[in-house]
């Protein structure tokens, strides 16, 4: 009862499993099923309605049987995300990414690597995500004046992985840095279609 990390990485778990581990693990923080081929919707569903308030580390990727359900659902729930890995999941679209990036504004860390479908709609979300936390970090630098105790410290997206989403090009990545103005690390690996402006005369980066 007292765990707060597991990882589970193409173990052989599936909803059944995920659903007790998240009822009876209560203080639960860091979860990876990633390939986990067994866990679909429903497993998901579950661990963002029990898991939302504690849940920081949510690792899926390559859960080929979840739909764009799950990322509604976790845009919806899990709004105290830290770190989020969607790397994989072949059904992910701009609209998905939309529901994550409009409601998770505690993302440092957000990886999409190789979902394929995702074009500039999705870089313009990101880059929207960005926009929303400062305008949260301002709101809260405001409420300190009479708080000292927030429970959520301003947030950024630091770490942005988007290897091998093909159809993303140079106006969706000067989207992304023109949003995230503290982003640290990025990985492009496989963007084929890029040029050396985007790095040359990009004046966000």
């Amino acid at each position: 009862p007292r765990l707060k990390s597991i990882i589970l990485t193409a173990s052989g778990v599936g909803d059944a499993g995920v659903t007790a581990l998240v009822r009876k693990c209560k203080g639960l923080q860091r979860l990876n099923i990633e390939i986990c081929k067994c866990v679909t919707d429903r497993g998901v569903q579950t661990i963002a309605r029990t898991s939302k308030l504690k849940l920081q580390y949510l690792n899926i990727g390559g859960c080929n049987k979840i739909s764009n359900i799950s990322f509604q659902i976790i845009g919806e729930h899990l709004k105290n995300l830290v770190t989020l890995n969607l790397a994989g999941c072949d059904s992910l679209i701009d609209f998905d990414v939309e529901d994550v990036c409009k409601n998770c504004l505690m993302l440092e860390e957000l990886s999409l690597r190789a979902c394929w479908r995702l074009t500039d709609g999705a870089a313009r979300h990101i880059a929207n995500l960005g926009v929303r936390q400062r305008k949260r970090k301002l709101k809260l630098q405001e409420a300190i004046q009479w708080s000292t105790s927030l429970p959520n410290p301003p947030a950024s997206l630091k770490r942005l992985d988007i290897g091998g989403c093909s159809r993303i090009t140079e106006k969706g990545l000067h989207m992304i840095f023109g949003g995230n103005k503290l982003l640290e690390e990025i990985d492009l690996r496989g963007l084929s279609n890029l040029t050396p402006k985007i790095l040359l005369e990009d004046k966000e980066i």
